[in-house]
């Protein structure tokens, strides 16, 4: 029973060195099902407005960016967004705004998500390559900047995205849900990556970064599980 334990360890232990990096599984189907994003960046309002003040503006439910959601896996990355603003918009004359992406750490922002509805609730975005951002209409909302691309390359369109709604007692939620692969940013791995979100006013904005796992040098993982099985193959023998 010993040397059958004595396996069994050497086994789960070699799973993890080879399983431990893998993906969690995020249904991007317009449903934050938080069992799905648990564990991962997440920005979230912590109380229910104040006097409807949100920060650094005010304007209650319908202006609150509530959840904003971000999980790197090195290879892809995935985002989520759920807030009482109507993204199909305006609203009292302001437009949602793009996704702004920071992709090298370095708190500037290089891309954007530019989404937009066709068909009712069908939504699709470009990836753009931006040059110039748009801020939002209050000076004093500023912490809430950027607002949207003004000018940039648009890379590409993708279809990867869901919209989602509900209502409770609280109000209206509406709900983001998305992924891109790093193959679209021609890059064959993420690094630490940033995302934000905003409206037209800047009432109230989202802004989350996450960095991908440690994935150990092929050299480096080779000798650990070879030391650790070595080591444990020894214990057996000598049971």
């Amino acid at each position: 029973m010993k040397r059958w334990s004595s396996l069994l360890i050497i086994g789960a232990i070699f799973m993890l060195f080879i399983g431990g990096n893998a993906s969690a599984s995020i249904n991007v189907d317009g449903d934050l099902e938080w069992i799905n994003w648990d564990g991962v960046a997440l920005f979230e309002e912590d109380t229910p407005p104040w006097q409807n003040y949100l920060g650094p503006g005010y304007g209650a439910q319908d202006f609150d960016v509530e959840f904003l959601a971000l999980y790197n896996t090195g290879n892809r990355i995935y985002f989520g967004l759920q807030t009482g603003f109507d993204m199909h918009g305006p609203v009292m004359g302001f437009g949602p705004g793009d996704f702004a992406i920071d992709i090298d750490y370095d708190l500037e922002y290089e891309y954007a998500i530019d989404f937009s509805f066709s068909q009712g609730n069908d939504v699709s975005f470009d990836l753009v390559d931006v040059c110039t951002w748009r801020d939002v209409m209050y000076p004093s909302h500023s912490d809430a900047n950027p607002f949207e691309y003004l000018t940039g390359d648009i890379i590409d369109n993708f279809t990867s995205i869901e919209y989602g709604f509900f209502c409770d007692s609280g109000g209206n939620h509406h709900i983001l849900e998305g992924y891109l692969d790093a193959s679209a940013f021609d890059l064959e791995r993420f690094d630490c990556v940033g995302i934000r979100w905003t409206m037209g006013c800047g009432n109230d904005f989202g802004l989350v970064y996450d960095c991908p796992p440690v994935v150990p040098e092929p050299c480096t993982l080779f000798l650990l599980v070879s030391g650790v099985i070595g080591i444990s193959v020894r214990k057996f023998i000598n049971i």
